[in-house]
């Protein structure tokens, strides 16, 4: 709740509305990935899986703020 409630509006205003849209889908397209590639569990390596699609797609952030994003989405799931 305090994820939703809080950060991914910091987010918003921090980045712009379409930066943080385009990068919030690229963050919930990894995150389903890696749930499918990998499963339940392990969680290390999904977070791994992500960070690196999303590096190979040229989105690098300070690492709280993709945390943040990542753990938004994990939560939805």
């Amino acid at each position: 709740v305090l994820i939703t409630s809080f950060l991914i509006p910091f987010l918003k205003e921090k980045f712009g509305e379409a930066k943080f849209k385009t990068t919030l889908q690229f963050v919930e397209m990894a995150v389903s990935y890696a749930e499918q590639l990998y499963g339940a569990g392990k969680g290390k390596e999904k977070k791994t899986f992500v960070l690196e699609y999303l590096n190979s797609k040229g989105i690098t952030y300070d690492s709280e703020i993709i945390d943040g994003m990542i753990e938004s989405c994990v939560l939805k799931l």
